[in-house]
């Protein structure tokens, strides 16, 4: 599965021309860091933060031999899920907050936004809650089996990422409305990742086939609108494609790709590609890989 997020700004992908760009890139100075995180502020999938061996024995004890799981930690709260439901505990000595008994989060990790958390109560069923107390506040379907994290998408939408199960594992991407809950577009989206918002537009990284490892193609972008769910045409990126041979690329090429601001980041071997996101039939920027990759 893939993880990515953030953004800023105007203009669609769309006034970019579709194809495959095969350019060299040009070599430009160590990254600067970007604060321009405009629409994408969010929690998923918070990690549990390390206990004291004390503690851990005490939460071995009253919890986790009971069958809790923790599943996320905000602030100064765990959360936990079982076949008994979801409930909060309080991490400073794992006192019960509240339990919800209908919300069955098996299979589903939790993500957290502001004082809602977000999660599959049941299978297939997108389901907000209230951090405060766990009581459901609205719930909708969505075309997935489990929900890996719930992103906002500007300020009026979602990107919801999870999975379907089968024959094979698929994730699945749906942007929902945030106040109806409805789907911007009517079909989720098989084996992508939302990267971040710019204007009204949200940019999604289509990694079919887990990285294409026949061809170099480390990431194909396009954008949806927020408004009426329209596409753009798909853009291939392929950089430097003499110095990265097909035949050489890993299962998995692209997986690492993310956006930030209006720049999007390819990372290829050891070089990191840096794209204007607005403007991707430019060649991109080169750094050596040394620099952090967001975590």
């Amino acid at each position: 599965m893939k993880r990515a997020v953030l953004t800023i700004a105007l203009i669609a992908i769309s006034s970019c021309s579709p194809g495959t760009q095969k350019q060299m890139a040009r070599t430009t100075d160590p990254l600067a860091s970007l604060d321009v995180y405009q629409n994408v502020a969010a929690t998923p999938a918070a990690p549990v933060a390390p206990l004291s061996p004390a503690r851990e024995q005490e939460f071995a004890s009253k919890w986790r031999a009971q069958g809790w799981i923790e599943v996320a930690s905000v602030g100064s709260r765990l959360y936990m899920t079982s076949q008994l439901g979801l409930q909060a505990i309080a991490a400073k000595d794992g006192t019960l907050l509240w339990r919800n008994m209908h919300c069955h989060a098996v299979g589903a990790t939790l993500s957290v936004v502001g004082d809602e958390l977000f999660t599959a109560c049941a299978p297939s069923l997108l389901t907000i809650l209230s951090a405060k107390d766990g009581h459901v506040l609205r719930s909708a379907s969505v075309q997935m089996y489990g929900i890996n994290s719930v992103t906002p998408a500007g300020k009026n939408a979602f990107a919801v990422e999870g999975w379907i199960d089968g024959a094979a594992l698929v994730s699945k991407l749906v942007i929902l409305r945030r106040d109806t809950l409805k789907p911007i577009s009517p079909d989720a989206i098989s084996d992508a990742t939302f990267l971040g918002v710019i204007g009204d537009r949200a940019y999604i990284d289509d990694w079919c086939c887990n990285g294409r490892p026949d061809e170099y193609r480390p990431a194909t972008i396009y954008s949806i609108s927020l408004r009426d769910g329209t596409q753009s045409n798909p853009i291939d990126l392929t950089p430097d494609p003499d110095q990265h041979p097909a035949n050489v690329q890993p299962l998995g090429q692209g997986e690492r790709n993310y956006m930030q601001g209006r720049y999007l980041y390819v990372p290829v071997d050891s070089v990191l590609y840096r794209y204007d996101i607005l403007h991707l039939n430019l060649p991109p920027r080169r750094t050596p890989l040394a620099s952090p990759e967001p975590q």
